[in-house]
Parts: structure tokens; sequence; C-alpha cells
């Protein structure tokens, strides 16, 4: 039977930083897992999740509605499906998307 390690964490930081931990996950070869989007008291939170074999990382800061966030779709083309949904749902402004 094979034994698995398997490390899961989440780290908040700050927003303008998005991008280069992104680039850190893809050049790791980590995957993008999802982004999740959550709306509380007039704030949404945003989880970008990234996974490489058994380990997941989720990055996770907050933003209110109308304020504006970078797209990761130039990296994860995918990532688009996401983005978009956020806008529409949330509110959040996603910059530069791949497909719009």
């Amino acid at each position: 039977m094979r034994e698995t390690v398997e490390k899961q964490d989440v780290r908040e930081i700050p927003k303008d930083t998005l991008l280069q931990e992104v680039d850190r996950f893809f050049a790791s070869g980590y995957r993008l897992v999802q982004i999740c989007a959550m709306k509380a008291e007039g704030k949404v939170e945003l989880d970008y999740s990234f996974g490489k074999d058994f380990d997941m990382s989720t990055l996770r800061f907050v933003v209110v509605p109308g304020e504006s966030v970078p797209s990761v779709s130039h990296i994860w083309r995918g990532a688009f499906l996401y983005e978009n949904e956020i806008q529409d749902l949330y509110g959040v402004t996603i910059d530069n998307l791949a497909v719009n």
C-alpha cells in the first residue's frame, strides 16, 4: 500500500501579490484547482486553490464589490470561467480576462 502525504494550507496575501504568487505556483508545477468567492458583510473573500500531487495550497484575500483584481487566465486559460462568474455574481472587476 502506498503512503501519501497531504499538505493543505491557506495563506492570506495582499491582493497586489496575487500574480506573483500564481506565477510561483505555475513554475513549481501546480495546477489550478478552483477559484472560490464568498460575499459577507459587504466584502468578497476570494480563494485561489492550487494542487500538486496530494498537496493543496490556497491563497486568500478580501476585496469590496467594484474593486478590481487581475485575471490569472493568461496562465490558466480555464480560469476565465471562474472569473466571469465572480464578475457577474459578486461585482468584482477582473482585469484582462482571456475571454469575457
